[in-house]
């Protein structure tokens, strides 16, 4: 599995604006051997400006050279079939079949989820990056709990794809979705959906997101990168 970085979202309201941030992180995480996938969030009720932001985005070059490692784009607004494949196919065809391209969706037992175009997507994207933030309702998760959201969701993106041996990243939950400090994931999940993971034979796992984790959670990610 891998561990990457991700970029900065690029979304259908405000365009490509991070550039000077691009700037000064491609570099010094290029430097450590930090691959990074720059994030875009497609709004998809204007196909047009979201394939430019998009290609703006994967295309971008620092003044030293640097281009992000990939493209990941947050699908979850419009998931219409017909926009969903049309916004792929573009892509694709445009940035040729060398760039990784990646696509964050719902986790497939959720109710979005159980509606998404998983087919449609496996069929333009390299990657396909569920969302799976298991702590979205006032209840506690043991690591069980965690662990079975987790492999259901790789299993279920497999599934619904029409893919046993589709590649999925799975991106996990480091927030709090209350903010009151009582629904952070603790060490025990974080090392669960690890081990989830990896039993899945996922292509890696990544968390959303790094400036709501706990200490707690720093170390536990700490631990399962070893």
């Amino acid at each position: 599995m891998r561990v990457q970085a991700a970029g900065l979202p690029e979304n259908s309201n405000v365009g490509f604006n991070d550039a000077g941030i691009l700037d000064r992180l491609l570099p010094i995480a290029h430097r450590a051997h930090i691959a990074v996938i720059a994030w875009v969030y497609p709004f998809l009720d204007d196909l047009p400006r979201d394939v430019a932001t998009a290609l703006a985005v994967a295309r971008y070059t620092t003044p030293d050279g640097e281009r992000p490692d990939g493209v990941m784009a947050d699908v979850e607004r419009n998931m219409g079939e017909p926009y969903v494949r049309a916004y792929g196919q573009i892509l694709r065809a445009t940035l040729g079949p060398h760039v990784l391209m990646a696509a964050s969706t719902y986790a497939p037992q959720t109710y979005y989820g159980q509606r998404y175009p998983f087919r449609t997507s496996a069929a333009s994207w390299d990657l396909v990056v569920p969302m799976d933030y298991w702590d979205t309702a006032a209840t506690l998760h043991t690591a069980s709990s965690v662990y079975r959201y987790v492999q259901a969701s790789v299993v279920g993106v497999r599934a619904d794809s029409g893919d046993p041996q589709l590649p999925v990243e799975v991106l996990g939950q480091t927030f709090d979705l209350y903010q009151n400090g009582r629904h952070s994931p603790g060490a025990a999940e974080i090392r669960a959906a690890i081990a989830a993971a990896r039993d899945t034979h996922a292509t890696g796992i990544s968390f959303f997101e790094w400036n709501h984790a706990t200490p707690e959670e720093w170390d536990a990610l700490a631990v399962g990168r070893s």
